[in-house]
């Protein structure tokens, strides 16, 4: 069974510019954090800035951990959303996922009357066994501390 994880937040800045700036962050200036037992991003590893070669375009994180996952760029509508997949986990996540498909979405909201962007970050898990399905509820509330976290640092990035 698929689990859907979700997490928003608006700033005040036009979409176009909040997925300009998103897109091709580098993760561990996002999501570098460790939230509790959710690690952190070390590095990638990738040709070129993030979505410069389109869908398709893969690259190598690395947790810090010790663990890894394999990105894929899975489409792209700017300035909307972007999606990406994420397999060939190893460390600690391979036990509990086989597989995320994710989107980040720029959508336009007001801001105490300005100009703003609603920026939505998802996933839809695939577990990596039945036991690791039990443990979907424990991975929800953890992943929204990080995502909270990494919009925390988002913010800072799209203030700057």
């Amino acid at each position: 069974m698929v689990t859907h994880l979700k997490y928003s937040r608006t700033y005040p800045v036009p979409v176009d510019v909040a997925y300009a700036r998103v897109l091709p962050v580098p993760l561990q200036d996002v999501l570098g954090r460790r939230f509790l037992v959710v690690a952190g991003v070390r590095s990638t590893e990738q040709t070129g800035e993030w979505g410069s070669a389109g869908v398709g375009q893969q690259r190598r994180i690395r947790f810090t951990d010790g663990g890894t996952a394999r990105e894929t760029l899975t489409g792209l509508e700017v300035p909307h959303w972007f999606g990406y997949h994420l397999d060939s986990f190893t460390g600690p996540l391979k036990l509990l996922i086989g597989g995320v498909d994710g989107r980040w979405s720029f959508t336009p909201e007001a801001v105490r009357d300005h100009v703003g962007t609603r920026v939505t970050w998802s996933w839809e898990v695939t577990p990596a066994s039945r036991v690791a399905e039990r443990g979907m509820p424990l991975l929800r509330w953890f992943w929204t501390g990080f995502a909270r976290q990494g919009f925390d640092d988002i913010g800072k990035l799209l203030s700057a």
